[in-house]
C-alpha cells in the first residue's frame, strides 16, 4: 500500500503544471542587450520549458520568447536607452504556470561621444 501511495504522489507531481519560476531578475549589459536569470519552481512538470515576455513600457503588445530548458537568457537587438517590462512563465505538456511579477529594466544609453 505504501509503494502505491508513493507512486501516486510521484505521478501527481510529475503530471502537474509547473510552478511559477522563482528569483526572476534582469540586468542591462549594454545599449541593446538585457540578460535574465531565474530558478525553476518546485513542481517542474513533465518537460518544463520557459517563456519570457517583454515589451517597451509604452507598448500594450507583449513579445514571447520561447527558451527551452535553460535558466538564463539574453535579449538582444533592443533599442538603446529604452525601458522594458518583462515577465515569464513555465510551461509543460500538462499546462503553464502563473506568470511572474513584472519587472522593469532599461537598456543603457548610447554614448555618442566615443568615450
Amino acid at each position: 500500500m505504501y509503494d502505491y501511495y508513493e507512486y501516486l504522489l510521484f505521478a501527481i507531481n510529475f503530471l502537474a503544471r509547473p510552478d511559477v519560476p522563482k528569483s526572476f531578475c534582469a540586468k542591462a549589459v549594454d545599449e541593446t542587450t538585457i540578460k535574465h536569470g531565474w530558478e525553476p519552481g518546485v513542481k517542474r512538470g513533465d518537460g518544463q520549458r520557459f517563456v519570457i515576455m517583454f515589451k517597451t513600457s509604452d507598448s500594450r503588445n507583449w513579445t514571447d520568447v520561447h527558451l527551452g530548458f535553460q535558466t538564463t537568457a539574453t535579449l538582444d537587438r533592443l533599442e538603446p536607452g529604452t525601458s522594458y517590462q518583462l515577465k515569464m512563465f513555465a510551461e509543460s505538456d500538462v499546462g503553464k504556470s502563473k506568470e511572474t511579477d513584472e519587472i522593469t529594466v532599461g537598456t543603457l544609453v548610447h554614448n555618442s561621444s566615443g568615450t
